[in-house]
């Protein structure tokens, strides 16, 4: 379960729904790290944005299954310093699900203060040509998938 994403190459970070298992109501999002190890702020656990296409969540239950977006840092929040119109290389990410009332969610392996506590309880199966694909279930038995690609499963060193 859970599972470390980080970005596999600078660029974009392509994001499908691939299910939403019947779902009536959630939300996914992405985030990501505006300051990694090298960073010295001093709350580098603060430290995290969001990625969206037009406004936040990223998926929710009116997104139709197969919606692709590709996702770029915000515009004006500095990641490790310098701004970036494209992830860099390594930048560390993560997918958070929750139905709403805070019933049922889970994450993907972080490390930030997101002001409520997600059990890192996503399945993360990492595929060939850098790509993830995120499983978040349900309390209800859904399944809700989301598939990510230029990501991989460990830094590389970077």
């Amino acid at each position: 379960m859970g599972g470390d994403l980080f970005v596999a190459e600078q660029g974009l970070i392509g994001a499908t729904l691939l299910g939403n298992g019947g779902s009536t109501f959630f939300d996914v999002q992405l985030g990501y790290s505006t300051c990694d190890s090298n960073c010295h702020a001093p709350q580098r656990q603060d430290a995290f944005a969001f990625a969206f296409s037009v406004r936040p969540p990223l998926f929710n239950a009116g997104t139709p299954v197969g919606t692709t977006l590709a996702l770029q840092p915000q515009s004006g929040i500095p990641i490790n310093g310098q701004m970036a119109s494209a992830f860099p290389t390594g930048t560390p990410i993560f997918l958070t699900f929750g139905d709403g009332e805070f019933s049922d969610f889970s994450a993907t392996a972080y490390s930030k203060d997101l002001g409520h506590t997600y059990p890192e309880t996503a399945l993360v199966t990492y595929g060939a040509n850098s790509t993830a694909i995120i499983d978040f279930r349900t309390a209800a038995g859904a399944h809700i998938r989301v598939g990510l690609s230029n990501v991989r499963g460990s830094s590389g060193g970077c």
